[in-house]
């Protein structure tokens, strides 16, 4: 009984089919991942597109109020007013406007608080909804048409399909 290795052509015509399928795997592998790359730079593009206003406003709680009084101070410093704008202090609203236009505006609030423990929500010129939460801006839900507010019935973070496991880690700041 013996062995049959095959002819030195065989040998040759399955080294390169298999150099050929892993050229085509590493071909195949490297532009996936540089379409990965622009979609993500895509996104991110389109991100500083749509957060342009949201990022400009801000809100801090100073040391000491208007005459003694805790109050939080939030600022537009963007050209254009922001709408359906509300406070939030353990999803309990504390303070609402309608409008907030450029500058600054000042809500009293009844209690002492601290930045880190509120969550402003509201809506930019072109209609999309945001929420900040100290220094961090995420996309929030549009409002139900119930009349009730939009970030009130369920305060997620929507981001997108392709970032779903971040809704879980947004409440935890």
């Amino acid at each position: 009984m013996s062995l049959d290795f095959g002819t030195l052509p065989e040998w040759l015509s399955g080294i390169g089919t298999v150099g050929t399928l892993l050229i085509a795997v590493r071909v195949l592998s490297r532009e996936r991942a540089e379409r990965r790359a622009d979609e993500l730079e895509r996104r991110a593009r389109e991100w500083e597109r749509e957060a342009r206003q949201a990022r400009l406003v801000t809100y801090w709680v100073p040391e000491e109020g208007k005459y003694g009084t805790p109050q939080v101070i939030v600022s537009n410093a963007s050209e254009n007013p922001v709408f359906d704008f509300s406070i939030l202090l353990h999803r309990e609203v504390i303070g609402s406007r309608r409008s907030i236009p450029p500058g600054q505006v000042e809500f009293p609030v009844n209690d002492a608080v601290e930045a880190r423990e509120l969550v402003l929500a509201f809506t930019d010129a072109e209609g999309r909804r945001w929420k900040r939460r100290e220094h961090r801006l995420a996309k929030a839900d549009p409002p139900p048409r119930s009349g009730a507010p939009a970030w009130w019935e369920d305060l997620q973070v929507s981001l997108g399909d392709h970032q779903r496991e971040r809704r879980s880690r947004w409440w935890r700041w």
